[in-house]
């Protein structure tokens, strides 16, 4: 389209140009014409008042020649009438040719002033020709330029919501991440839990079976012993029962006490951090919030405040003179970006007490 704008400029140009030349050129035409038409006139006007000039001469030296009948005379009067013919005519030659010229300059002075306005005329309508031109091609790069920031635009949402997705996506993956690793933790308890029960329950029927296998050996025994086997291995049973019993039992619950805290000790891997500060990206709290770690002494601005003294609070995490920026030197005005800040903890407290006396002075709640 621009090239097709710059073609039809250019034409317009040229065909001006070529007009111009034509008109000039029958200018040059109808000047000649006009010139060769005057000079025509004065050569029949100088014929018709040099035969008056002659008559009239003549007629004097006929005059002269019937007064004075000496040959002398008369061949002197002759000789003079035509040198007085001759220089009259002369004169009247001059004197044409001298209003001829000054009335073609006159013409041609005009003339010269036509073309000179025709010539500023010409290049005037090339010239706004020109600047349409130029308007037309700056409105179509104007346009082209938008529908390239435009393109950007769409690039950089597109490329910032692929971005927000797979940190969703990421997140998503850690939030299930942790839930399976807590569900196997918690199963992996349950199992040690079961196993200490199950070796309770293992021990206490290992203790009932040698009690019983006791008591069973001196019930047969005591008829040979005459009851002393009844009252010796009977109760020996009941001690040994017991302790092997507990012994069973204590060994499982102590296998499975070890596996409970080997199912406890291992820890999910947190969330981003924010160890030195900095602006936290993801979603508003509007639409889920997003997941991150904070740590003791460290400070939250919320978004309305973090957008109005960004460069504040990028002062307070870099460590800078907030007390000059406080008493309004250096203070550079903040951008809108709507996100959460995190103060890095080193800044300290002292700080924070200054910043919030500024945000409740500025009629805002940090």
């Amino acid at each position: 389209k621009i090239r097709e704008i710059e073609e039809t400029e250019q034409e317009y140009r040229d065909r001006s140009n070529q007009e111009y030349e034509e008109w000039l050129a029958e200018r040059k035409r109808m000047w000649e014409e006009f010139v060769n038409g005057r000079i025509q006139l004065d050569e029949e006007l100088f014929r018709t008042e040099s035969e008056k000039l002659q008559a009239d001469i003549f007629a004097r030296r006929d005059a002269l020649l019937a007064q004075n009948n000496d040959e002398v005379s008369q061949a002197m009067i002759k000789e003079k009438a035509l040198s007085d013919l001759e220089i009259a005519r002369a004169n009247l030659q001059d004197e044409l040719k001298a209003k001829r010229e000054e009335e073609l300059a006159a013409e041609r002075e005009k003339l010269d002033a036509e073309e000179v306005a025709k010539k500023e005329q010409v290049d005037a309508d090339i010239l706004t020709n020109e600047q349409k031109a130029e308007a037309e091609k700056a409105a179509l790069l104007a346009r082209q330029q938008e529908i390239e920031d435009g393109k950007a635009a769409i690039q950089a949402e597109s490329d910032r919501k692929k971005k927000e997705a797979d940190r969703v996506m990421r997140l998503m993956e850690w939030q299930s991440g942790k839930v399976a690793f807590e569900a196997n933790k918690k199963a992996q308890m349950a199992t040690a839990a079961m196993g200490a029960a199950q070796s309770i329950t293992q021990g206490a029927i290992a203790a009932a079976s040698i009690m019983a296998g006791f008591w069973s050996a001196a019930a047969a025994l005591a008829g040979p012993t005459f009851g002393t086997s009844l009252a010796t291995v009977g109760p020996l049973g009941m001690v040994l029962g017991p302790a092997v019993g507990a012994g069973i039992a204590g060994i499982g619950i102590a296998t499975s006490a070890m596996a409970m805290q080997a199912a406890q000790a291992p820890q999910y891997p947190p969330p981003p951090m924010y160890a030195k500060g900095g602006m936290v990206g993801g979603m508003p709290h509007s639409l889920g919030g997003t997941l991150i770690e904070a740590e003791r002494n460290e400070f939250v601005v919320n978004r309305e405040s973090t957008r109005k003294n960004l460069n504040l609070l990028n002062a307070v995490n870099s460590g800078a003179n907030v007390e000059q920026m406080i008493s309004g030197k250096n203070m550079a005005p903040s951008i809108h970006i709507q996100n959460l800040y995190i103060y890095e903890p080193a800044n300290g407290r002292a700080v924070l007490d200054e910043i919030e006396k500024e945000m409740y002075w500025r009629s805002e709640r940090v």
